[in-house]
């Protein structure tokens, strides 16, 4: 009996050792294979065996992450194409080591797959689900830019062994702005080694100002402080990249961290952008909003709250549901075409029930932001106070049930009345 036991638990054994090999790959015979050691075995393992790095970073409640994990990567053909080329390796950006890996690779979206090379460099940077056939083609992509000898990872380490060439940052610079790399080290390096008459120039403040990705750079206080020396035409070409990371990125992170000295120049360097999207020149009022309450700025809450709430309570619903219609039917035109499959989307029925009132509830929240504000007023600001109540009962009324919205209201009217 002892012996049909060893025997028995050697069986079990070799069924579990056969599915890693000896650098800790989990098989899926049918799809991709993943590496399931930790970040440095897999370097090392890269190494050994020659091979590239391929990383999906997710996070436990990124739905898009779920559609790769359940249609792509178990695929055949699509291990069959990973499989020999890379070793892959599935990151947590919220756990673990992911955390760090997450923030080297200065992920934000999720899923983002990176390519490395077997050194750790990256090679190339991708963010969003992909179909099978695309993604695909995502590994020959990443095999030709690995092949450039003007790679990420070449230039980083010509940069370390302390290349310091104009032409050469330049050029190092953009390859990290187009990867959505954290570049400030290498653009202070550029920024320091330009003659002084050359940083006045347009082109170069254009070039600084494209490139610019963070608040940790001295060459950020040097572009701001001569950001009204450009033309109309220069200040087009680099207002949407500065909003989105100035604005839409550290700004925002800096306003979660409560953080004003670094938020209010950033703040004040916003009202200099001309950017006509509605949607940021909302984004940028709702950041204000937000700074003008917690510094107890009553007049500027008010001004800012009725830039905000302006015309929104007074679109018509027959309007409001038409374009609930529109926009429902822009974003089912894949489904209805079979271009997507809805079935292969978990909670798509759900999630059908939000998009019907996409609209609606772009309208009702907007409001919803505003009087939140609002309500925090003393009551000696009468107009205010009645001005929140109105745009409250219009979210009301256009999602009934919502409670907080109908909460609000109760209170406001307890305090008016």
């Amino acid at each position: 009996m002892l012996i049909v036991k060893i025997t028995r638990l050697a069986i079990v054994f070799c069924l579990v050792a056969g599915m890693q090999n000896a650098a800790g790959q989990v098989k899926n015979e049918k799809g991709m294979q993943f590496f399931s050691g930790s970040w440095s075995e897999l370097l090392d393992a890269a190494k050994k065996e020659h091979k590239g790095i391929f990383l999906d970073v997710y996070t436990d409640w990124c739905g898009p992450c779920k559609l790769m994990d359940k249609n792509i990567f178990p695929a055949e053909k699509v291990g069959n194409k990973y499989n020999p080329l890379f070793l892959n390796y599935k990151v947590n950006a919220e756990k673990g080591e992911g955390i760090e890996i997450a923030r080297r690779f200065n992920v934000s979206a999720y899923p983002t797959f990176l390519f490395l090379n077997n050194g750790g460099s990256l090679v190339r940077k991708v963010v969003g689900e992909k179909e099978m056939d695309p993604f695909i083609s995502l590994a020959d992509q990443a095999l030709k830019d690995a092949a450039d000898k003007d790679n990420l990872g070449n230039m980083e380490a010509q940069f370390n062994s302390g290349v310091r060439e104009p032409d050469f940052l330049r050029a190092y610079i953009t390859r990290l702005t187009k990867l959505d790399m954290d570049n400030s080290k290498v653009l202070d390096a550029y920024f320091s080694a330009l003659p002084f008459p050359l940083l006045s120039q347009e082109e170069t403040l254009v070039f600084l100002g494209q490139n610019i990705m963070n608040v940790q750079s001295a060459t950020l206080a040097f572009f701001m402080d001569n950001y009204d020396k450009l033309s109309k035409a220069s200040r087009d070409k680099v207002s949407n990249h500065l909003y989105d990371k100035l604005i839409g990125r550290a700004a925002s992170q800096a306003l979660g961290n409560k953080n004003m000295l670094e938020f209010k120049p950033l703040l004040d360097f916003a009202g200099k952008l001309e950017i006509p999207d509605k949607k940021k020149e909302f984004y940028i009022n709702r950041l204000r909003l937000v700074y003008y309450d917690l510094v107890r700025d009553n007049k500027q809450v008010i001004a800012t709250g009725h830039k905000l709430a302006a015309g929104l309570a007074d679109i018509p619903i027959d309007s409001i549901r038409a374009e609930d219609a529109r926009q429902l039917s822009k974003v089912m035109q894949p489904f209805l075409t079979g271009a997507k499959d809805s079935t292969a989307i978990p909670g798509f029925s759900e999630e059908k029930k939000f998009l019907e009132k996409m609209y609606t509830k772009d309208i009702s929240s907007k409001l919803y932001i505003v009087v939140q504000a609002f309500a925090k007023l003393p009551d000696s600001e009468v107009q205010a106070l009645k001005d929140a109540l109105v745009w409250i009962k219009r979210a009301c009324q256009l999602e009934p049930d919502i409670k907080p919205y109908t909460a609000l209201a109760e209170q406001l009217e307890k305090r008016i009345h």
